[in-house]
């Protein structure tokens, strides 16, 4: 009766600590990971809703990365223009000498070089303000420079980045030396400067919506990691201090199985 007995007691302490050990490794790899849940088997509900939070986070990260890009863009064309605005601010100063009347003709003739040179500047900014392939300070408003899908639940939701003929700073009709006058010549320099004045004003307001919208990403993702994180978040306190608490049951229960060996074995060796 004592044989059966031991046996009995040895196949329930077998089976406690087989469960014991199966259930330390998927602590342990709930803590490894973060989560309660790493794989359908885990809970299949819990599971998918870990998965949509994940690729809704991951959707928005990829928003904020196109914004930076974007950013990026912004960042050129500002540098650009505001180039160009010197450039245009210090012609203006040189029509002012150009016409004072104590200006020599031999002053004119260097002034109306720099002019020129500073004309030349402009234009070739203007031409080669380029950002993946795209010209930055010309006329974009019937093809925007970029274009940001910033809701992935709505894709008809775009941030674009486009600047009007307004906008653009164009001195191809510009000849200082056709100008007989100070009045007419600063009309003109004037007309490009306001351009130029009204480009980074409207680069001023797109980069307010383009930083708004990057935050509203940000908090976006941020709150599905931390849904994700609430929902199946491993509270490692409580799991750390149960996993010790088995790792006791299971050195206690090993201890017991190795004496529960020794009394069969001897239980034996008395009926032999």
């Amino acid at each position: 009766m004592s044989t059966i007995s031991v046996g009995t007691s040895l196949g329930n302490i077998s089976a406690f600590v087989a469960n014991n050990s199966r259930a330390m490794l998927g602590q342990m790899g709930s803590i490894a990971s973060g989560y309660t849940v790493a794989r359908p088997a885990d809970g299949i509900a819990d599971y998918f809703v870990g998965r949509k939070l994940d690729v809704q986070a991951r959707a928005y990260a990829g928003i904020r990365r196109e914004l930076q890009v974007a950013s990026s863009l912004l960042d050129v064309a500002e540098g650009s223009m505001a180039e160009i605005y010197s450039d245009l601010t210090n012609m203006r100063d040189l029509i002012g000498r150009y016409f004072h009347a104590s200006t020599t003709d031999e002053e004119k003739k260097r002034i109306a070089t720099e002019i020129d040179g500073l004309k030349g500047l402009v234009v070739h900014t203007v031409e080669h303000t380029i950002f993946s392939k795209r010209h930055l300070l010309k006329d974009s408003s019937d093809n925007p420079l970029t274009e940001v899908r910033v809701n992935p639940h709505d894709l008809s939701h775009i941030f674009s980045i486009s600047f009007g003929k307004s906008h653009e700073v164009d001195m191809s009709g510009f000849d200082f030396s056709s100008f007989a006058n100070r009045d007419d010549a600063l009309a003109a320099i004037d007309e490009q400067i306001l351009r130029a004045a009204s480009f980074m004003g409207h680069l001023a307001g797109t980069r307010a919506g383009l930083n708004a919208q990057y935050n509203i990403s940000e908090l976006a993702q941020n709150t599905s990691l931390l849904q994700k994180e609430n929902t199946l978040g491993v509270n490692d306190v409580e799991e750390v201090m149960l996993l010790t608490k088995r790792q006791i049951t299971q050195q206690a229960a090993v201890s017991m199985f190795a004496q529960g060996n020794v009394m069969r074995a001897s239980v034996l060796n008395l009926l032999n």
